[in-house]
């Protein structure tokens, strides 16, 4: 206050002494010289004249260096500056915050030629798609579900999520705020609001690193650096171009040749509201819509398949030696390769700005759509992708609203054709398209495929339809990988899930209500299993119209309501599939470690990791505890016995701590021990058991029945082993080394060989299999295992339930037998006792087959008794290509 009064009553300072009227001065002068960008010698001429203030150059010098006053803004703090910006600036704002250096603003011209010279500079560097195909597959759920997701963790950070901390000589000042309207998707701004250039410049250069981080795959920091409306907007656009390109790759070659956001109906099928968003600030409530349609204006009516559920009945597919698909209904894999070029490196014929017209066409009916003409418009699917991303037909926002560049993307799809081929090949295999598949997978560079993190085995086995392909997409690709490329380094993906693993999760995800974490603590915060938009058993698609209200309404995962028991479908799918995988001479090693249920002892740090059976075991145990209604378990019998007959060894042990797997351990003590796949089915307290089904009670005794008899077989198979090899007197290894002698015509190879022909010998008075000589498989001399593995499959060629209330098992296989009968040796079932089945070998495996493990109808049973040939449910499929 007294200082004030004093400058009213002297506001030049006069009756101050000289010295100290340079800091008094100090607020003026640095205005002059740096706010208003005055050199010293205009600062020392209007400090003379107004403010009656003598003083030479190289005094105002001198002070401006103690002042540390100074124009020039080093690089790294233009940096800070709009890094700063960044956090502060609004994509509704029309103005920026002012940035001050040293007390001194900074001017803007400055700041925006900094930025203006940084894009020039990154311009220079081409826009690419990060390998591994994974860019555009991953965004399948719409912005809701997506939010309820694990793949929306982001949600809960920051939204300016940035870690650098501002300097303490960089100071901003934020004005208040001139919002556009309510919603920068439907009101266009004002001449008078138009944005500053600065923040034009501002917005340019965080979509230009936005975009950087989604083409380079770093997507959760993405997802950190944007607010909830520009997450939105964004997930709702990716997952609109991901059903554009699944509806592109699962109807190729029928139908509509290009998807547009009408076709699409993603008006129809808008996000609901939710009330979380409601509050969001800058959010108008709805989800980003068409300037002009009924959805842009607030019209938000319930969907019409809001109350839609899928049938409860399967569809199947029927494996047959033909040449051609058969489906009772239209279907994208009836279309192979008449006339139509597809060649996914020829950009020859259509160009990019291609009709996007479709002409006379009910596009919801694809019963009525027509193959495409084969001499029209030549294209394939690669150019159809970059082609949408460039014109932006296919979605309903405006590319402007995004808070990315479509033109990168654009470029980064042309210039990375390897990437895009791998984004195309994962949709083939998504949407199990024979023809597309077929056209893609010879193009495949196997250095690409290993070189990447895409897994196509694992990708097949998430998006499995029995009602359609089955097993054939796996097999082709089992066989067409490549020499180089092998398939025992594709067998286990980055998170340490093996094929297998993939499979044991299809039967959980499919038929239980059991959340991913059940397999993988890793999977914590997720709900929604990979691929279970598709239905293993053909009742829905990621397009059906059910699963998309569905997903509109916020929720990922499928409920249980929609699904049944381990059907037949099902299980015959995981049978073939497993078949496909062991069966042949470059398979994997069946007893490969599984990646999932493992855990870690908190006391020593032993990885806990199960084999494959240990985690067949519990796979059971969640089926019975959290299926569905009616489950009795034949299907995991089934897959029991398929991975027995497949050389599954059920006395290899692991270290397992069931406190650990109930979450019961603790740090102080470990409680793991060495345990057989048998030994958890008998800890597993009877009190859990108490509450299941009788049905379901009855399947669990047979599968560890079944498991048990295994183990007792080979183990005294295994003692008149060692009982034999002790009576010819081969002592230990050091003995036999002497014994052979070091300069003996055999070696070590050829005894091996003569010991292992030994042993099978001994192991079992009855004769070996030939199945048995390709992979030295014990069950290949199991009589109890080999039976019930032909009665397995001959079960499931020959039976469906046809009608709501129908039996799920045929009256020729009758579980409650088994229980009496495995214990002691047989098997006692009527298609063994009315001699339904044709000859079939020690092994299970049939007799003059095409394939053996993908066995038809006639070449299993000694007469037609099948009840599957229901024309709008079934379709006739191929053989895989191995077994022809």
């Amino acid at each position: 206050m007294a200082s004030s009064i004093s400058q009213e009553l002297d506001p030049y300072f006069l009756s101050v002494p000289y010295a100290k009227r340079w800091d008094l001065f100090q607020p003026t002068i640095r205005s002059l010289y740096v706010d208003n960008n005055r050199n010293v010698t205009d600062v020392a001429r209007i400090m003379k004249e107004d403010y009656k203030f003598s003083a030479l150059e190289h005094q105002y010098k001198y002070y401006l260096k103690k002042w540390n006053l100074t124009k020039s803004v080093p690089k790294e703090k233009k940096e800070a500056a709009v890094t700063a910006l960044g956090k502060r600036v609004r994509d509704d704002s029309t103005s920026t915050t002012v940035i001050k250096y040293k007390g001194g603003e900074i001017d803007k011209k400055r700041l925006r030629r900094h930025i203006v010279e940084l894009e020039r500079t990154h311009k220079k560097c081409m826009a690419v798609l990060c390998s591994g195909g994974n860019t555009f597959i991953r965004w399948n759920l719409p912005y809701r579900a997506f939010s309820s997701s694990a793949s929306a963790a982001a949600n809960h950070r920051s939204p300016y999520w940035i870690t650098d901390s501002t300097p303490s000589d960089i100071s901003v000042v934020s004005p208040t705020a001139n919002r556009i309207g309510g919603s920068p998707f439907i009101n266009d701004p004002s001449l008078s609001d138009a944005p500053s250039p600065t923040v034009l410049v501002l917005r340019g250069k965080f979509q230009r690193e936005r975009t950087d981080l989604f083409l380079g795959g770093d997507h959760e920091k993405l997802l950190q650096r944007m607010d909830k409306r520009e997450k939105m907007t964004l997930t709702t656009w990716l997952y609109q171009f991901w059903l554009f390109s699944f509806k592109t790759a699962k109807y190729w070659g029928v139908g509509p040749r290009n998807w547009t956001s009408d076709i699409l109906e993603f008006d129809r099928y808008r996000d609901k509201i939710s009330p979380s968003l409601s509050n969001t600030p800058n959010f108008n409530g709805e989800i980003p819509a068409t300037p002009g349609s009924s959805a842009a204006i607030g019209v938000i009516g319930e969907s019409l398949d809001s109350n839609r559920h899928p049938a409860q009945l399967c569809r199947w597919a029927i494996h047959a030696n033909i040449g051609v698909y058969y489906s009772g209904t239209s279907s994208p894999g009836s279309v192979y390769s008449e006339g139509l070029s597809d060649s996914e490196d020829s950009e020859s014929g259509e160009s990019e700005s291609e009709d996007w017209e479709n002409g006379d066409l009910d596009t919801r009916d694809p019963d009525t759509w027509k193959r495409w003409p084969a001499n029209r418009n030549r294209t394939n699917f690669a150019k159809k992708l970059k082609a949408a991303l460039k014109n932006n037909l296919f979605s309903n926002i405006r590319a402007s609203d995004l808070p990315i560049t479509t033109t990168s993307l654009t470029e980064a799809a042309k210039t990375s054709s390897s990437a895009l081929l791998m984004e195309c090949f994962g949709f083939a295999i998504m949407t199990r398209n024979p023809k597309l598949f077929w056209k893609i997978l010879p193009k495949i560079e196997t250095t690409v495929v290993q070189n990447s993190h895409f897994y196509p085995l694992h990708l097949a086995t998430s998006f499995l339809d029995g009602s359609k392909t089955c097993c054939n997409i796996l097999d082709a690709l089992m066989n067409h990988m490549g020499i180089c490329n092998s398939v025992r380094k594709l067998f286990i993906n980055d998170r340490g899930h093996t094929v297998l693993d993939n499979l044991m999760m299809a039967i959980l995800k499919s038929h239980t209500s059991c959340p991913p974490v059940t397999v993988d603590d890793s999977f914590k915060d997720m709900n929604h299993w990979s691929g279970e938009e598709v239905d293993i058993c053909g009742r829905w698609d990621a397009d059906s119209p059910c699963v998309r209200s569905h997903l509109a309404e916020g929720k990922a995962s499928i409920p249980i309501g929609w699904k049944h028991m381990f059907c037949h479908t099902s299980v015959q799918t995981i049978c073939h599939c497993i078949g496909r995988i062991f069966g042949p001479s470059y398979a994997p090693k069946i007893d490969t470690p599984s990646g999932l249920f493992m855990k870690h002892c908190q006391n020593c740090g032993h990885k806990l990791q199960l084999l494959p059976l240990h985690s067949l075991v519990l796979v059971a145990f969640h089926l019975a505890q959290s299926g569905c209604e009616d489950e009795n378990l034949f299907g995991i019998l089934a897959v029991l016995v398929c991975l027995l007959a497949n050389g599954a060894n059920p006395l290899d042990r692991a270290a397992i701590s069931m406190k650990a797997l109930r979450g019961q351990d603790n740090a102080y003590e470990c409680s793991h021990e060495l345990l057989e796949p048998i030994d958890i089915a008998d800890k597993i307290p009877s009190t859990l058991m108490s509450s299941w089904a009788s049905d379901a009670r009855l399947g669990w005794d047979i599968f560890c029945s079944v498991l048990r008899y295994a183990g007792n077989e080979r183990r005294s198979g295994e003692i008149k082993t060692r009982s034999s090899a002790n009576t010819l007197n081969r002592g230990d290894g050091f003995s036999a080394f002497l014994e052979y002698g070091s300069d003996s015509d055999v070696d070590m190879d050829e005894r091996r060989d003569d010991e292992d022909e030994s042993e099978a010998e001994m192991e079992t008075d009855s004769p070996v299999c030939d199945h048995d000589q390709l992979n030295n498989n014990f069950y290949g001399r199991s009589d109890v295992v080999g039976k019930l593995w032909a009665a397995v499959q001959t079960e499931l060629l020959t039976y469906r339930r046809l009608e709501v209330g129908n039996s799920w098992l045929s009256s020729n296989f009758d579980m409650l037998s088994l229980l009496d009968g495995i214990p002691l040796g047989f098997v006692s079932l009527p298609l063994l006792e009315n001699d339904m089945m044709n000859p079939f070998c020690r092994c299970g495996r049939f007799i003059n087959v095409l394939d053996e493990a993908c066995v038809c109808v006639d070449e299993a049973c000694s007469h037609y008794f099948s009840n599957m040939e229901d024309w709008e449910r079934s379709a006739y499929i191929v053989i895989p290509e191995s077994g022809m």
